[in-house]
């Protein structure tokens, strides 16, 4: 047991000691920089730039400085490499004091005019490099926003330019999730999977079934006319992609004619608009002329056109 104290006890004085060396060191360190300094500032008075600059960057390659020791040394190395007619390693200085401190501006009681003007210009390209940057994140879509998931629900109109299509069906019900990727504030790529369903129209009472059904899967880009933050956006949408058409059977009377099925090529174009509800919620309105190239008699004549009008709320 006393040999369990006395070990705990040596450690705790070890540890002690090196914390204190440590601060001994650390407060050297800050005390040499500030005679490095002050030298440096004397150096750089009588005109003797290169010492004053190998000062000055010997500091500042030490590390942990006081902001205003950092101040004072960009600041200081700006005005020697300015002596100099070294414009570029100057502003970089002004840069780099900038970093330490943001709001620092020229003294004009003790800063030569050719000083102040350069330190005047390097200021106003930081700002504008910082505003650059503000707008530029604020086009820039968030985490959030990057993809969108929409769900909605609306009409598809059969139009030609089979005429037994528009002239036999009548208009449909349609269901639509689409997710979209921004690949720039401008433009997104995704796709979407819909549910068309058309009745058909039947002069016969006697006549029942026959609807057709058609899932179209769609790999789809849209590009937007007006900036991401715009409350409303207008967009143009292209899609491409296979359709899943079935026929349901038909039965006139006592007499049934089989439907069928088939996977069938679906090409869309259209335009849409986006309204900004709140902050991560949107509502679209969609209209695209769509046509699904079918080459089962069963199904359909030929190709059939159909224009899907939908609304959605997107996430």
């Amino acid at each position: 047991m006393h040999n369990c104290k006395f070990s705990t006890l040596i450690g705790m004085m070890s540890l002690l000691t090196l914390l204190l060396i440590l601060s001994v060191a650390a407060l050297y360190a800050q005390e040499r920089c500030a005679a490095e300094l002050a030298k440096a500032e004397e150096k750089y008075q009588q005109g003797r730039l290169d010492d004053a600059i190998d000062l000055l960057n010997n500091c500042l390659r030490k590390g942990d400085l006081l902001i205003a020791e950092s101040k004072q040394a960009y600041r200081l190395l700006a005005k020697a490499y300015l002596s100099k007619g070294q414009l570029n390693r100057a502003k970089d200085n002004l840069r780099n004091l900038l970093r330490v401190a943001a709001d620092w501006k020229p003294d004009p009681e003790i800063d030569a005019p050719s000083f102040i003007t350069l330190a005047d210009e390097v200021i106003a390209e930081v700002e504008l490099a910082k505003a650059r940057e503000a707008r530029e994140e604020a086009l820039t879509p968030s985490t959030s926003e990057k993809i969108e998931i929409g769900l909605g629900g609306g009409v598809a109109v059969p139009m030609g330019p089979v005429p037994a299509f528009s002239d036999s069906a009548k208009i449909g019900f349609a269901a639509n999730v689409a997710v979209d990727f921004y690949l720039n504030p401008q433009l997104t790529i995704g796709g979407s999977l819909s549910f068309l369903t058309f009745d058909r129209k039947f002069l016969d009472p006697n006549t029942r079934g026959g609807h057709l059904n058609v899932v179209p899967a769609l790999a789809q880009l849209k590009y937007y006319l007006q900036p991401l933050q715009s409350r409303w956006r207008v967009y143009f949408i292209g899609g491409f992609g296979v359709a899943i058409s079935r026929r349901v059977d038909t039965t006139i009377g006592a007499t049934k004619i089989e439907g069928d099925r088939g996977n069938d090529v679906v090409f869309a174009l259209g335009v849409g608009i986006k309204l900004k509800l709140g902050m991560n919620t949107k509502i679209v309105f969609e209209g695209l002329v769509s046509q699904v190239a079918i080459d089962k008699p069963q199904i359909s004549d030929g190709v059939i056109t159909y224009i899907p009008l939908h609304a959605a709320m997107v996430f």
